[in-house]
């Protein structure tokens, strides 16, 4: 026996249902970012912070000489032990190339290639002084 009297959702109501959620998706993805974003920002900022410490406990103190580079690994490659020469074992952290004995590139992808590292729009240049034994960082968009 078949009722009529059927108790359930109409299709307006799934609709709506659908095009609410789809909004409050839409107004999520934009926060996603951000905090994936700041995420990277802090990564950086914390190995900078450990690289610094790291050159100055590496610095002979009545001397001042800092290392006139940070590593060992080669130019325009995957940095797979970054500043090894500073850190015990390294920087053991994907997306960290190494473009010079004073700069330092990182990327949030996780790819071998500078060349597709160097198109995504979101990277760290980071900048060693070894006048002053000093390690900046310019956010680059």
């Amino acid at each position: 026996m078949i009722k009529l009297n059927q108790s359930g959702f109409t299709l307006k109501e799934l609709l709506i249902v659908f095009i609410v959620i789809g909004i409050l998706c839409a107004g999520s993805i934009p926060l996603f970012h951000k905090l994936q974003k700041d995420m990277h920002l802090r990564r950086v900022q914390k190995t900078v912070t450990r690289v610094q410490k790291a050159i100055h406990k590496y610095t002979a103190p009545d001397t001042k000489q800092y290392p006139a580079t940070l590593d060992i690994s080669p130019v325009n490659e995957v940095c797979n032990g970054c500043f090894n020469l500073v850190l015990t074992r390294g920087l053991i952290d994907k997306g960290w190339f190494k473009l010079s004995n004073e700069e330092y590139l990182y990327s949030p992808l996780s790819t071998d290639k500078l060349d597709e590292v160097l198109k995504h729009p979101h990277q760290f240049r980071i900048l060693y002084n070894n006048k002053t034994g000093t390690l900046s960082f310019v956010e680059m968009k």
